[in-house]
């Protein structure tokens, strides 16, 4: 789980705003069961997700499937 946090951490500092680190920090909390973590990566993925979408990265339509999951539960809790 360190990589992983790690990995979140530097997909934002190259790219600011990068749903997928809100997507593997989110499934990091999930695996610990850190219930704030997870609501903070989903209100954060949510926060940027128009944004982001706009800037049409070509990784985004490769995972649109991810996306759209990450998104779903996000707009659940």
């Amino acid at each position: 789980m360190p990589g992983a946090s790690v990995l979140a951490d530097t997909i934002l500092a190259n790219n600011p705003g990068h749903l997928f680190a809100y997507i593997v920090r989110g499934e990091v909390a999930a695996r610990l069961n850190d219930t704030a973590k997870l609501r903070q990566s989903r209100a954060d993925f949510i926060k940027h997700y128009d944004a982001e979408m706009k800037a049409d990265r070509k990784e985004y339509e490769e995972h649109k499937p991810v996306l759209a999951s990450f998104l779903a539960e996000a707009r659940k809790s």
